[in-house]
């Protein structure tokens, strides 16, 4: 009797777990659609915090003129000249953000308010090559650095004398998202054919 009995419990149990699975999961897609689409974010958005730095730019000759130029683009420069452009920061400027720049096979300073805010060089620290290494630069800024002059100065040995990348703006953690979105593409090309 223990055997039937316990066999008529299973077969129940059997009929019975796919509906209340299938129930289950239902529930589960109805709350995360209300999750999604009804209740407000609880994020901070700093997925949504990095914007290309739109600003008019202009060079700053030896003479002491200013002519207008496109960032990013390439600037006319020979190899080793030293180019400064400049532009101005946005009237508002949140705690924590940053404006960050991608120089390639450059030396640069950045400066704020005539202030030396960051410079970048492996002149000192490289065995060999003259130009200095790829690296993405962060300067950060304070809410008193909005509206203010922003002038960047670099050169290089190379082809890439005058040329200048995107500019990114927002907060640190919010390019880096950004700029993993972008190259994680490339980079898992680039490991598969390395394999």
């Amino acid at each position: 009797m223990n055997t039937k009995n316990s066999m008529n419990l299973t077969e129940k149990i059997l009929k019975v777990a796919p509906k209340f699975l299938g129930l289950a999961m239902i529930v589960c897609v109805i709350f995360l659609c209300i999750g999604i689409y009804v209740l407000p974010t609880e994020s901070d958005n700093i997925a949504d915090g990095c914007r290309g730095f739109e600003a008019k730019w202009y060079q700053l000759q030896k003479n002491g003129e200013k002519s207008p130029v496109e960032v990013p683009g390439n600037i006319s420069a020979q190899r080793g000249e030293w180019v400064s452009i400049a532009t101005i920061l946005p009237e508002e400027i949140e705690p924590g953000e940053a404006i960050f720049f991608r120089p390639i096979w450059q030396d640069v300073k950045i400066y704020i308010d005539g202030e030396l805010r960051l410079e970048y060089s492996t002149k000192d620290s490289r065995f060999f090559g003259t130009n200095s290494a790829f690296r993405y630069i962060f300067v950060e800024l304070e809410e008193e650095d909005a509206g203010k002059e922003l002038t960047y100065e670099f050169t290089s040995r190379s082809k890439y004398a005058g040329t200048m990348r995107n500019i990114y703006f927002g907060n640190p953690t919010s390019v880096w998202i950004y700029v993993i979105e972008k190259s994680a593409p490339k980079a898992i090309v680039a490991f598969g054919l390395l394999l």
